[in-house]
């Protein structure tokens, strides 16, 4: 007769060992918690485009980087503690699925803080419209046609808002420029609107670029960015703001093709702002 003693079931024991979770439990789990990461920074973010911000100053990006690197702290932390709290034999198992949970959560992080990033970004650039902006885009053909100015540039004066900000040479919303304004600014629908900003872009052409392996070979163009704004208080019919924009000097060299300079937006929103009370 078999006298052995039985089996350790005390919590002690190694029989009560919990199997651990397959890798689609860590990579869903390790998921989960990059989406928890990304909300420290997201709504940052969304402040910042409820104040009418553009999201090109330098403080926004540095506010975004500062945070998404917290976020990654906070993901690897948690995807490394959440691994090596796993028990249950197989080493060689459980270093792999620990890699894969660090590798989950950083795949997870990165997917979505790119996604957030890329919408921040394109919002104010005019990537993605919304319904007031939709119904003023219905109305940019009356605001282009508007006829019987008197040209008050030259004097005093300045247009009550809200404001809306049309590219009148493609009959366009110009969305870059009117989202760079501040929210108190900005028409919320074509009721709104008491003053009209019109901007004609064109370019200046600078010059060429002559290949230095070669003399005499004009291998690309320069050009700068040129914006004509004119600022326009709708009921007077009265042009009380009239200013043309030039983007800076070309560079003395080219690094391969034609130049193009761009106009610094904030210029001209500046311009928009101190001709609307």
């Amino acid at each position: 007769m078999d006298e052995s003693p039985a089996p350790d079931k005390s919590p002690s024991g190694t029989n009560l060992a919990p199997r651990p979770p397959g890798s689609v439990g860590y990579v869903v789990t390790c998921a989960v918690i990059s989406l928890l990461a990304i909300v420290l920074f997201v709504g940052p973010i969304l402040w910042l485009r409820g104040t009418g911000s553009s999201g090109h100053g330098l403080a926004f990006w540095i506010l975004v980087v500062v945070l998404m690197l917290l976020g990654v702290v906070f993901v690897l932390t948690a995807s490394v503690q959440a691994a090596l709290g796993v028990g249950g034999a197989g080493g060689e198992s459980r270093g792999l699925r620990r890699w894969l949970a660090i590798l989950a959560g950083i795949v997870a992080f990165v997917a979505v803080s790119g996604a957030v990033i890329g919408i921040s970004w394109a919002w104010p650039v005019g990537w993605l419209p919304n319904s007031a902006e939709a119904a003023l885009e219905s109305h940019v053909a009356e605001y282009c046609a508007l006829t019987g100015l008197k040209d008050r540039s030259d004097k005093a004066g300045n247009s009550p808002g809200k404001v809306v900000v049309v590219d009148r040479a493609n009959k366009r919303l110009d969305r870059r420029v009117f989202r760079a304004l501040p929210e108190s600014l900005r028409a919320g629908s074509p009721d709104e609107v008491r003053t009209v900003v019109w901007l004609k872009w064109d370019e200046s052409f600078e010059g060429w670029y002559e290949n230095p392996a070669r003399p005499g070979d004009r291998s690309a163009e320069a050009y700068v960015q040129t914006c004509v704004v004119q600022v326009i208080d709708l009921r007077r019919r009265v042009i009380v703001g009239r200013q043309k924009f030039n983007a800076p000097a070309p560079p003395r060299t080219s690094e391969g093709g034609d130049v193009h300079v761009k106009i610094d937006l904030q210029g001209i929103v500046d311009f928009i702002k101190t001709n609307v009370y």
